[in-house]
């Protein structure tokens, strides 16, 4: 029997990399909404649907590029119900 990449051998490598991937990301955008609830201001109007601030440092450290942001706002919106802004220090055309 010979082995191929991309068969059914390779599978369990893959899926231990995409699970860590989602892991590390789910928890670090739990992190940050949890951090972001901290900072906020708990005279602002119930139900208004403050924004999860997430800088690009944030992004370095889920292991996602700047330019990939989009993915990371949906998974956002899908997980956790939150809604995402970004801020930047630097110019969109540098990443």
């Amino acid at each position: 029997m010979y082995l191929v990449a991309g068969t059914q051998a390779d599978q369990p490598q893959n899926n231990r990399y995409f699970h860590r991937m989602t892991a590390r990301m789910v928890s670090s955008l739990s992190a940050i909404i949890d951090a972001n609830e901290l900072a906020e201001d708990p005279s602002e109007e119930e139900g208004r649907g403050v924004a999860t601030k997430i800088g690009m440092e944030d992004l370095m450290r889920m292991g996602i590029d700047w330019t990939e942001r989009e993915f990371v706002r949906e998974m956002c919106r899908t997980w956790f119900n939150r809604e995402v802004s970004y801020s930047t220090h630097r110019s969109d055309c540098c990443y």
